[in-house]
């Protein structure tokens, strides 16, 4: 009885070997079908208890409050300015000099005022010139 056992189990293991030896593609696929079936149902349950997590710990924080003072607006002048460095330029620069030199008696524009060609923009003491014109008439 012990060799008839003996053999059934040797028959036995063969039988597991040769049905391990012989699985087929479509068994090794359907394998690999059902193994990502189960992961996914594994991440669908792990989601769940995530989003329920982080839900209690929403419901546990607590509420931070801030203070705030109100007042009524009152009418008032808004000033603003902004000061600036810069470099003007006039798009024309004439320079002024007299004809002749003296010591200036009236200025007869005012400072940005418009001027024309010929126009007398000061009056000069020309005694001294006056006095030098008349010791040359005298000499000739």
């Amino acid at each position: 009885m012990k060799k008839q056992k003996l053999n059934q189990l040797y028959a036995l293991i063969l039988l597991v070997v040769l049905t391990a030896c012989s699985s087929t593609p479509a068994n090794e696929e359907l394998s690999k079908r059902e193994q990502l079936k189960q992961y996914k149902e594994e991440i669908h349950e792990l989601n769940q208890k995530i989003a329920e997590l982080e839900a209690a710990l929403k419901e546990e924080e607590e509420i931070e409050f801030v203070n705030v003072v109100t007042r009524e607006v009152q009418p008032q002048l808004f000033e603003h300015f902004f000061e600036v460095t810069a470099q003007v330029e006039a798009d024309q620069e004439v320079n002024v000099s007299p004809e002749s030199s003296g010591k200036i008696l009236e200025i007869k524009v005012k400072e940005g005022e418009q001027v024309e060609k010929g126009q007398v923009l000061a009056k000069l003491n020309t005694n001294m010139l006056n006095e030098s014109i008349e010791e040359l008439r005298i000499s000739l």
